[in-house]
């Protein structure tokens, strides 16, 4: 019988202290403030599993926390739910999207609030956006009933931290969870991701950039799976592609679906023996996500 051995690091910096579980995600990441955040690996990356509440960028500066006055907000913010500590403890802090944006950074080093590149292969993952939701919600009497097909398989643990409006105005604590993307709309917008307690899946739209959300941090780094678990070698490339994309496949022949950014099929047919040619001339530029029926393959892809 084969054994495996767990190998677990402690890695300090002045930006906090990382629990690394070598070969795959670190058990727990702290911030710059302390706070500790469990992590939980979905697919290929690791995530916090717990909604960011820290008060400091990466190096050191404080964010402002702004309880009144939200609406007159064009630099980074943070505020709680209410403005009650209670709301902070429970949900983490609602931040603007210029904190997001800043250069200073909100995750602490090595981390990052996920693009729509990093949300998309999750959304992927748990059968797309009409059912990823239920997989990401906590199973948890915080949200209202009747909290819509959750499970949270995947760990993600999302709760309805509810949101602040452009104008101020608290709503929806307690039936939906509204998460940042890094990933920039128009001048005045960003995109963002959001869970409701009536339904199962997970929306994806454009919010202004004054308005109060919460924040998870993913790891930069994708992790391998185990070495048991590798699936039958294959190929893919050029990295990245332009209109041609090639997949070198010496597995047996089987279905395959291309995803774009918010989990929606671009692309299907079938990968056969050997080199497979994939016309993408019609897809926009950007990242998506191949995957076979068999589970073989799981390949990121960009495409210019």
């Amino acid at each position: 019988m084969n054994m495996r051995h767990t190998v677990v690091l402690l890695f300090s910096t002045a930006l906090g202290t990382m629990v690394m579980v070598q070969g795959g995600c670190p058990a727990t990441i702290a911030d710059i403030d302390g706070n500790t955040y469990p992590v939980v690996q979905i697919g290929d990356q690791c995530w916090m599993a717990k909604n960011l509440a820290v008060t400091q960028y990466a190096n050191g500066d404080s964010i402002a926390h702004v309880p009144y006055a939200w609406y007159a907000q064009t630099a980074g913010a943070w505020c709680t739910y209410d403005n009650l500590a209670v709301n902070d403890t429970v949900y983490g802090k609602l931040y603007n999207w210029y904190t997001v944006a800043d250069a200073r950074g909100l995750c602490p080093a090595g981390w990052h609030i996920p693009t729509d590149a990093d949300w998309g292969p999750v959304i992927t993952l748990y059968g797309g956006a009409s059912t990823a939701g239920g997989a990401l919600k906590a199973v948890s009497p915080l949200w209202a009933a009747p909290n819509a097909d959750a499970t949270n398989i995947s760990g993600f643990t999302g709760l309805p931290g509810g949101v602040r409006s452009d104008a101020g105005n608290f709503i929806n604590l307690g039936t939906d969870g509204f998460f940042w993307s890094a990933t920039d709309q128009q001048a005045s917008s960003a995109w963002e991701w959001h869970l409701h307690h009536d339904w199962g899946g997970v929306d994806h739209g454009g919010a202004l950039k004054q308005v109060g959300a919460s924040c998870r941090c993913v790891y930069d780094q994708l992790v391998g799976i185990d070495e048991q678990d590798v699936p039958p070698a294959h190929t893919v490339y050029p990295e990245p592609a332009v209109d041609v994309l090639y997949v070198d496949r010496s597995g047996a022949a089987t279905p395959f679906t291309l995803h774009d950014a918010v989990g929606h099929v671009v692309l299907s047919g079938r990968l056969v023996p050997g080199i497979n040619t994939l016309d993408l001339s019609s897809l926009r530029a950007g990242a998506y996500l191949l995957r076979t029926d068999d589970g073989s393959v799981a390949a990121r892809v960009l495409k210019q």
